[in-house]
């Protein structure tokens, strides 16, 4: 996972802000499939239903996100806005299995956006970036799902990683291993740090998270054993 650092906003070019490594953005004219993948607010499995010159998307399954938050034209049926992907040639015919990246609406509006279209092979497996060889991958629907359950940049600068489902803490550990140590804690939701408004704000991770919660234990370090920033609320 050498490509994803510690993210910050990009996609400038289409139009919208995201995640992406500290690292320089790679010279190709796409982001990479993991900067995508966590940029997305859902990532679905759909079957594409054709009628005319216009293609449907009936949900199969959630990979990412919460499925409440969807809205749909019709039940199953997804109310996204795919016009730049069939501008660009890539329609689905009736049957078809695609992957949708989703952008979720901007203001008042209902409809998502698709951020990426996938249309899968046999295998359940496409390629991100076809025309693009600096960032080109071929990748099944499997392997999506690994990269789902990562964390969105690499943790090895981290003393303690805590990972639940889109939430990834980042703690740094002070003077380690002796009567003094204390922490930092850093969280992340797709890669972008979640900032702490006030002192024990909580933060509960559900749906994806297995019901663990992080608490904001604020920005102030007493002692050189205190925990500041997040940590993970234990059980009174």
């Amino acid at each position: 996972m050498s490509k994803m650092k510690f993210m910050a906003p990009l996609l400038a070019l289409i139009g919208m802000q995201t995640v992406v490594s500290a690292a320089q953005t790679p010279a190709g004219a796409q982001p990479p499939f993991e900067y995508q993948l966590w940029a997305a607010d859902h990532v679905v499995l759909t079957v594409a239903l054709r009628s005319s010159d216009r293609v449907s998307y009936r949900l199969e399954r959630v990979l990412k996100g919460n499925a409440v938050t969807l809205n749909f034209r019709e039940p199953q049926i997804l109310d996204v806005d795919d016009t730049v992907w069939q501008r660009l040639g890539k329609r689905a015919s009736s049957g078809e299995r695609a992957l949708l990246l989703l952008r979720k609406p901007d203001g008042a509006a209902r409809t998502h956006h698709v951020l990426e279209l996938y249309l899968l092979g046999s295998g359940s497996r496409f390629t991100h970036a076809a025309n693009d060889a600096s960032v080109k991958q071929s990748l099944t629907i499997n392997e999506v799902e690994r990269l789902l359950r990562m964390p969105p940049f690499d943790t090895r600068g981290c003393g303690r990683v805590t990972v639940q489902g889109e939430y990834v803490l980042c703690s740094e550990i002070l003077h380690g291993g002796t009567r003094s140590e204390g922490r930092i804690g850093r969280l992340y939701r797709h890669g972008v740090a979640v900032p702490g408004t006030q002192k024990g704000q909580v933060i509960e991770t559900e749906p994806t998270g297995g019901g663990l919660k992080f608490i904001y234990r604020g920005a102030e370090r007493p002692h050189l054993w205190s925990v500041s920033g997040w940590d993970v609320e234990t059980p009174r």
